[in-house]
């Protein structure tokens, strides 16, 4: 990175504003669908088209936040891995104000874990 992006990198994060709610492990979880090619979960009729092509691509997922996690207790966080405990770490769902959770650190297991796209050789 130049220390021009670099620049231009913390002026547009620094530009963001927070805005009402902050459901980390929601966001995370959507993320993986758009690495996947899948259907999105949380928009209705937008699906992605993965940025993968190839099967030792890498690719990096980064999550900024202004705070804890709130409003992030969808349903479909608890059916992956073990009832939402992908790491095993035994503290999920937690309680939290707001409906946070600690699943974040449960979808990244989890994103890690699974193949993100099978039609390419080995695992993505």
């Amino acid at each position: 990175m130049t220390p021009l992006n670099r620049s231009d990198l913390h002026t547009a994060i620094g530009g963001i504003s927070a805005d009402t709610w902050t459901p980390l492990a929601e966001t995370l979880y959507e993320a993986g669908l758009y690495f996947e090619g899948k259907a999105s979960f949380f928009n209705a009729g937008v699906t992605y088209t993965s940025p993968i092509t190839d099967w030792c691509q890498k690719s990096y997922i980064i999550v900024i936040t202004d705070g804890l996690s709130t409003q992030d207790r969808n349903p479909v966080l608890t059916t992956i891995g073990n009832n939402g405990d992908t790491d095993g770490d035994g503290v999920d769902p937690g309680t939290y104000p707001d409906d946070g959770s600690d699943y974040l650190d449960d979808v990244a297991k989890y994103l890690y874990d699974i193949d993100l796209r099978a039609d390419l050789d080995d695992k993505q």
